[in-house]
């Protein structure tokens, strides 16, 4: 008798994958969005939203690396797993607080 196979963590690279992808992009998103926020004058301003967006926007991108960690535990092995870490680490270093929220001018 042979051994079952589980190809579960194979069935689900590709939606968590594409998922994965796609959050990350929308957590850069987010900070384009409050980035490119402007008042009723047509100039920048910072958002009343800006710190919700932030915090979502690092939630989303931490979800695309979860969910490598979650395929690597499944057995996906590292060609599965380190595409989707590397792309939740490189959306949370562009998610930066920096990026959201500008420096306060000294008088």
């Amino acid at each position: 008798m042979g051994v079952p196979e589980d190809n579960s963590g194979v069935s689900l690279y590709l939606p968590l994958s594409i998922l994965g992808f796609v959050l990350a992009v929308a957590s850069v998103g987010i900070r384009m969005a409050v980035r490119n926020a402007r008042d009723s004058s047509g100039r920048r301003s910072l958002p009343s939203w800006a710190d919700p967006a932030y915090f979502a926007a690092l939630a989303l991108s931490e979800s695309s690396a979860v969910f490598g960690l979650v395929l690597g535990l499944m057995g996906s092995g590292w060609k599965g797993t380190l595409p989707l870490l590397a792309v939740g680490a490189l959306a949370m270093l562009s998610n930066h607080p920096a990026a959201f929220f500008p420096r306060r001018e000294e008088d």
